[in-house]
This record gives C-alpha cells, structure tokens and sequence, in this order.
C-alpha cells in the first residue's frame, strides 16, 4: 500500500489508494463502450450487459452476439468481451452498428 522514498535524507510514504471493484468496472466499461460492467459481491461475479438492448437469452445465429456476459474475475470478463463482435460493440468503429441478418432475412441498412 505505501512505497517508502527518501528525499534528501527524509523518509516520504506515499499512499495509494487501492482500486476498488467499482474502479475497475469503470475502466472496463469505458474499453467497451455500449457495455454497462459491474461487479456483484453477492454472487462474486463480474457481470457486463448490453446497453439499449432488449434483453435475450443465448447467443444469436451466426455470431458470438451476447446481451449478457459474467465471470468471476474481472480479466476473464475483458477475455470474454473481446470474443464479441467488435464492430457490434463498437470497439472498431464507435458510433457504427454493424450486425448480421438472420438466415433468408436482409442485411440491415
């Protein structure tokens, strides 16, 4: 927690404040933008859902498109975050939506 220095012949401590979970979700999040990241001490899960998206359950056809993602350490929910469409998520081309057509339906415009 601290680091001791010297400074001409004085000792200096510096403190660090530790990172709290909240700390971290917060930079995940901002890795992942259109992600709303928290970490759950009731189930010690580190959770990330879409944002504006109605929520559905397992993975859409022809891609890895998840609404929700959990694991209970922070770097395995980055490792499953970076699985995702990166053009969907936005990581590749912010502010772009890029997405699949079900099978025999139109690509989206």
């Amino acid at each position: 927690m601290t680091d001791p220095a010297r400074d001409d012949g004085a000792e200096v401590v510096i403190f660090r404040r530790p990172r709290t979970p909240e700390d971290e979700a917060r930079e995940i999040a901002r890795q992942f933008p259109g992600w709303h990241v928290w970490y759950s001490p009731e189930s010690d899960t580190w959770n990330a859902h879409r944002e504006g998206e109605k929520p559905f359950f397992g993975r859409r056809p022809g891609s890895n498109h998840r609404f929700m993602v959990s694991a209970y350490d922070a770097p395995g929910l980055v490792a499953l975050l970076e699985l995702q469409d990166p053009a969907v998520t936005g990581t590749d081309c912010p502010g772009c939506w890029i997405g699949q057509a079900a099978p025999g339906q139109p690509r989206p415009r």
